[in-house]
């Protein structure tokens, strides 16, 4: 004879219904958002003041160029080597590197997205809670990063390599082998950005405490890997490799402070939910490691913040942990609910939600969800861009880039990456005398400023000097032509 139902299944299932429901809504919310930076990528603008810099190095990976400069050049790559690579050699298919590098960046986000879903699914939650993990990280992306998403950068790509690796790793058994693996991809990953180390010391923590043999293989592969990767870019790039890992930066305190406490105001109410993991009850076998995640997440942002130059990506790493740790307590208070399992559940994903947006439109900038109003802007702006791109490309000889994007669309050769030369001249480790002689030679046919305004106060006298602006219809671009 077949045992009757428990008296909560109808219950368990109408919860499960309504879940879904608001889930649903919630998602078609994000859908519209990402739709509209999906759109956003294939726009001749400049997104992030990083796309110009990194199309030029993956041109250069493609060409056979070299990546990395002496100390005290007018360029200076201080990031690792493989995304370059990839890049470079995706453009064999899109030529456009910038476009590449979109192209790149959405496959990540959307694989970070996944792997949330597939780790928390590992972890023994339901469908209901992994969706919500992944929707909450694809939601306060859309909403507060909208300039890393679908961006010409390799922060997506490192991300979702150790979110793939943590995934490989979290089984009911963890084993030496995966442990080993993960430790393989993370290491990958380094080489892809070498800022993205919180997960990797995370998990080496958690495992410590959870199966030691597996812990002395994550740790072991990991620093063997490492060894080998750097010793093959030694070899491939020479000292200048290290050089320009090393770059000089100007590092601040109080701007840490600053950057730290401005990133954590969106970061309220996931965090809310996200400490909850903390509970004993809500906790679980998993708990921990996103816990661990979530702490190392916030130290290493916080002490990356200090230096110029850093943005948000640096607590990108903290997204994804409390996206991982409220999907994780959302799974475990339908393991624990006796009474009416969709009570807590609801008020998680409908008021979690809720707030989430209404934190969009009290923090972000003004139209952080004005979907149309920024659609307009961008087609106007492309307008803009694509006559200050005309404008830059028709005058003969080289050209000088505050954003390296405008000239890289014109096809000028990279000659100074303005930002890091800055840098180097502020720490005194390049002569800005070098580039004010350029200009007082009137060696370069345009000088286009940037938005981010980059120029030393020596170097814009000079140029203020010997060239005349002329008028651009982007905001805040100045573009200068000799007198």
């Amino acid at each position: 004879m077949r045992s009757p139902l428990p008296l909560s299944a109808p219950r368990v299932v109408q919860g499960s219904l309504i879940e879904a429901a608001l889930l649903a809504l919630f998602a078609a919310l994000v859908v519209g958002l990402l739709l509209e930076l999906l759109w956003r990528s294939t726009l001749t603008i400049s997104i992030n003041q990083n796309e110009g810099w990194n199309a030029y190095l993956a041109a250069s990976a493609m060409e056979g160029k070299r990546l990395y400069f002496q100390p005290g050049d007018f360029r200076t790559d201080n990031y690792p080597p493989l995304s370059f690579l990839l890049i470079g050699a995706i453009t064999q298919v899109i030529p456009d590197a910038v476009m590449a590098g979109r192209t790149v960046a959405w496959l990540a986000f959307l694989a970070i997205a996944f792997a949330i879903f597939g780790i928390l699914r590992s972890c023994g939650n339901d469908r209901i809670a992994a969706c919500f993990g992944a929707l909450l990280f694809a939601a306060f992306m859309a909403t507060y990063y909208t300039s890393y998403v679908g961006v010409d950068d390799p922060q997506m790509l490192a991300n979702a390599l150790t979110t793939t690796a943590l995934w490989l790793m979290l089984r009911a058994e963890v084993t030496s082998r995966r442990a080993a693996i993960a430790a393989t991809v993370m290491t990958v990953a380094l080489f892809i950005k070498h800022n993205i180390v919180a997960l990797p010391i995370a998990a080496a923590i958690w495992l410590f405490f959870q199966q030691r043999q597996a812990a002395a293989a994550f740790v072991v592969t990991g620093a063997i890997a490492g060894l080998a990767g750097l010793g093959v870019c030694d070899a491939s790039f020479g000292r200048d490799f290290l050089a320009g890992l090393t770059a000089p930066r100007q590092y601040r305190f109080v701007t840490a402070y600053q950057k730290l406490f401005r990133w954590l105001q969106p970061m309220q109410v996931p965090l809310g939910l996200a400490a909850f993991v903390a509970h004993p009850d809500l906790s679980g076998r998993f708990g921990p490691c996103f816990g661990l995640y979530m702490i190392v997440a916030l130290l290493v942002g916080a002490v990356g913040a200090g230096g110029d130059g850093i943005d948000f990506n640096a607590v990108f790493d903290l997204v994804i942990a409390f996206s991982l740790a409220g999907g994780h307590v959302l799974g475990r208070l339908r393991a624990l609910e006796r009474h009416g399992p969709e009570t807590a559940r609801l008020f998680a994903i409908g008021i979690g939600g809720t707030l989430l947006l209404y934190g969009a439109l009290y923090h972000a900038t003004r139209d952080a969800i004005l979907v149309l109003p920024r659609m307009r802007a961008e087609r106007v702006e492309q307008t803009e861009t694509k006559k200050l791109v005309v404008l830059i490309a028709s005058r003969p000889g080289p050209a000088l880039c505050g954003n390296l994007v405008f000239c890289y669309w014109a096809g000028k050769p990279l000659m100074v990456d303005i930002f890091n030369f800055g840098e180097a001249v502020a720490r005194g480790a390049a002569d800005e005398k070098k580039l004010i002689a350029l200009i007082d030679a009137r060696s370069f046919s345009t000088v286009e400023i940037g938005r981010a305004g980059f120029f030393p106060s020596h170097t814009m006298a000079a140029l203020e000097a010997h060239y005349i602006e002329v008028p651009t219809g982007i905001a805040g671009d100045r573009v200068f032509v000799p007198r």
